[in-house]
C-alpha cells in the first residue's frame, strides 16, 4: 500500500509518459488499448469500455497498478475522443459514475445529448484540424454554452481570436446545451449537475495549482546578446512574506533571447494551495495588475503582473502555454472536489472491507480461544482426577507394606523366644548331667553336638536379624527413593502440562499474528515459531523421560516384590 503523496507522485509519472507518447493507448480511430495489462495486451477496447476499465481498476486499489490506470483515466478526458457513435445507454455505466443529479435522455432532442460524461467533461477540447497544437492559428473550440459557462463566454469576448460558441437547439425554453461533438464526439453519458462547478463558473485550472507573473524586469547582457532576469528563489521569498506561500519560482527561459520575462509560480496540489493561488490573483487584481489589465495595457511600465493559470494560458502558443501543458493538465474545481470524494469513498469503503475481514478472523481467534481453554480445563481436571488415584494407591500400597513388616516383626520375636527358650533348657539339661555326673562319653557328645547345633542356629538367628535389619533397611530406602520418585513424576507431569499450555498459547498468539499485516511482525513471528519448536522438541524429551522413570518404577518394584518373598524364605 501506498500514500497518498505517493500515488499521486506515481500518477503523475505515468501521466507524463502517455502525454510524451512512451506508452501508447490508441491504436486506431475507435480501437484503443491499455497499456498496463500485460496480461490482457491482446485484447482492444472502444472508448467507453477502455475508459470504464481504467476507472474500476483505479478505484478498486491503492496500489501501483491503481495508480497507473488513474492516470490512463485522466490521459483519455483530457487527450482523447471517441467517434461519434450512437447514444449509449445510461444503465451500462458503472454505479459509481452514476451519482448526484441527473439530466433525463427525454429532457432534449434526440439530435444532441444534454452534456458529456461527468468524467469526460472536465476534460479540455480537442482540435478538430488534426494536428499536434491542440488550438487552431487564430481560434479556440469553445465546448461549453455561454449560459452554463457565462463568466467564460465574457471573458473570452474579450479576445477576439475565440471563436464563437457551439450550441444546439433543443426545444422551447430548454437551455442551450452541448454538441454531441465535431468530429470527435465524446461518449454520451449524463449530466451531473455539480453546484460547486456552477459557482467558479465552470472555469477550467491548471492542476497542479499554477500562477503565472509578467512583466517581470530584465536587463540585456551585451556578452551573451540575450536577457537575464530576477532568480526564483528571491521572487519566492517576497511571495511568501506576503503570505501566498508559493512551492517555488520558476523563470521561464528561451534559448534564443534568454530570459522571456515570465515565470510560473508553484503552489502546489491541495486545496490550502488552491487558496493561496486564489490570494495571489485577487492580490493582483485588486492593484489592477491582472490578466485582463495586462491584455488590455498598452504601456505595462515596471508593474508586475499576475494570475492564476487556466484554460487559455494552458492552450496559448507561447512559452507559458508549452510551459503548463508540460508540467499540468486542465482540471475544474468541481470536477477535483468530485475526485477527491470518489477517492474518500473508495478508502472508506476498502477500510470497511479490511475491518469486517479483521473481525472476521478476531471471532474465528476468539472461538478457537474458547475451545482451547476448554480443553485445557479438561486437561487440567483429568491430571486432578489422575494424582487424586495415584496418592490414595500409594496411601493403600504403603499401608499394606507397613502391615506386612508388622507381622514378619511379630513371627520374629516368636522365633527369638523360642530359641531363647530351647537354649535355657539346654543349659539346665547340662547342669543336670554335670551334677549327675553319670554321663558317658556318647552322652557327652551328644550334649556337645546339641550345643554345636544350638550354637550354629543361635549364629543362624543372628544372620537372619542381621538380614531382617538390611532388607528392612533397604526397604526403607527403596520407599524412600520410590517417594522421590514419585514426586519427581509428579514434577514432571505438571511440568509437562505447563509445557503444553504454553505450547498451546504460543501458537494461538501466533495464529494472532499471522492475521495482521505489519512487516514489523514478521520478524517476531519467526521468533516464536523457533520458540514454539524448542517448547515441542523440549515436551517430546519430557514424555520420553517420563516413559523411561515409569518403566524404571516397574523394574524396581518387580525387585521389591523377589526381595520380599527371599526375605519370607529365609525367615522360614
Amino acid at each position: 500500500m501506498y500514500s497518498r503523496r505517493e500515488l499521486d507522485d506515481l500518477e503523475y509519472r505515468y501521466y507524463c509518459e502517455l502525454k510524451d507518447g512512451t506508452r501508447k493507448v490508441k491504436i486506431s480511430d475507435s480501437l484503443f488499448r491499455c497499456p498496463f495489462c500485460y496480461l490482457d495486451r491482446k485484447r482492444d477496447y472502444d472508448f467507453d469500455d477502455l475508459l470504464r476499465h481504467a476507472y474500476n481498476i483505479s478505484g478498486s486499489s491503492r496500489t501501483k497498478d491503481g495508480a497507473r490506470h488513474l492516470a490512463l483515466e485522466r490521459y483519455m478526458k483530457n487527450y482523447l475522443r471517441p467517434l461519434e457513435t450512437p447514444s449509449s445507454d445510461v444503465s451500462s455505466l458503472p454505479t459509481e459514475v452514476l451519482t448526484g443529479s441527473w439530466i433525463t435522455a427525454g429532457e432534449v432532442n434526440s439530435s444532441v445529448v444534454k452534456s458529456s460524461s461527468p468524467r469526460i467533461g472536465e476534460a479540455e477540447p480537442m482540435s478538430v484540424s488534426g494536428g499536434d497544437d491542440p488550438v487552431p492559428s487564430g481560434e479556440e473550440r469553445q465546448m461549453f454554452s455561454p449560459k452554463h459557462n457565462s463568466s467564460l463566454s465574457n471573458q473570452d469576448s474579450t479576445h477576439p481570436s475565440k471563436r464563437a460558441c457551439l450550441t444546439a437547439g433543443g426545444k422551447e425554453g430548454e437551455e442551450p446545451v452541448q454538441q454531441s461533438g465535431l468530429s470527435h464526439g465524446a461518449p454520451r453519458y449524463p449530466q451531473r449537475r455539480d453546484p460547486l462547478a456552477a459557482r467558479n463558473d465552470g472555469l477550467m485550472f491548471v492542476h497542479p495549482w499554477k500562477g503565472i507573473l509578467a512583466n517581470i524586469s530584465r536587463t540585456f547582457n551585451e556578452k551573451t546578446r540575450k536577457f537575464a532576469g530576477e532568480s526564483g528563489s528571491k521572487i519566492r521569498e517576497e511571495f511568501v512574506s506576503k503570505g501566498f506561500n508559493p512551492h517555488k519560482v520558476e523563470p521561464l527561459w528561451n534559448g534564443r533571447v534568454g530570459f522571456t520575462g515570465f515565470a510560473i509560480v508553484y503552489f502546489g496540489k491541495d486545496w490550502e494551495a488552491y487558496r493561496n493561488a486564489t490570494m495571489f490573483e485577487k492580490h493582483f487584481e485588486v492593484n489592477q495588475c491582472g490578466k485582463r489589465d495586462y491584455d488590455s495595457a498598452r504601456d505595462r511600465g515596471e508593474e508586475l503582473y499576475g494570475w492564476i493559470a487556466k484554460r487559455e494560458d494552458y492552450y496559448s502558443r507561447t512559452v507559458v502555454g508549452d510551459h503548463l501543458r508540460k508540467q499540468g493538465d486542465l482540471v475544474t474545481v468541481s470536477g477535483k472536489e468530485a475526485e477527491q470524494q470518489r477517492r474518500a469513498f473508495t478508502l472508506v469503503s476498502n477500510l470497511e472491507n479490511t475491518l469486517e475481514t479483521k473481525s472476521t478472523n478476531l471471532e474465528e481467534i476468539e472461538s478457537k480461544y474458547k475451545e482451547t481453554s476448554t480443553e485445557l480445563q479438561r486437561s487440567m481436571k483429568e491430571k486432578d482426577e489422575m494424582i487424586n488415584a495415584h496418592n490414595e494407591k500409594m496411601s493403600s500400597m504403603q499401608q499394606k507394606a507397613r502391615d506386612y513388616l508388622a507381622s514378619v516383626k511379630n513371627e520374629h520375636e516368636k522365633a527369638a523366644q523360642h530359641l531363647e527358650a530351647q537354649r535355657k533348657e539346654f543349659e539346665e539339661r547340662e547342669r543336670y548331667l554335670d551334677k549327675c555326673q553319670t554321663l558317658n562319653k556318647t552322652e557327652r557328645r551328644k550334649l556337645q553336638w546339641q550345643k554345636q547345633k544350638n550354637l550354629m542356629a543361635t549364629e543362624e538367628q543372628n544372620k537372619a536379624d542381621e538380614e531382617m535389619t538390611r532388607l528392612a533397611k533397604q526397604q526403607q530406602r527403596e520407599k524412600d527413593e520410590l517417594r522421590e520418585r514419585v514426586k519427581k513424576l509428579e514434577k514432571k507431569l505438571d511440568d509437562e502440562l505447563a509445557l503444553e499450555l504454553e505450547i498451546e498459547r504460543m501458537r494461538g498468539g501466533l495464529q494472532v499474528m499471522g492475521h495482521m499485516e505489519d512487516p514489523d511482525m514478521k520478524e517476531e513471528i519467526e521468533k516464536t515459531k523457533e520458540k514454539l519448536k524448542e517448547k515441542e522438541e523440549e515436551s517430546e524429551f519430557q514424555e520420553s523421560l517420563y516413559q523411561a522413570l515409569v518403566v524404571k518404577h516397574g523394574y524396581t518394584n518387580d525387585e521389591l516384590q523377589d526381595a520380599r518373598k527371599a526375605f519370607i524364605r529365609v525367615i522360614k
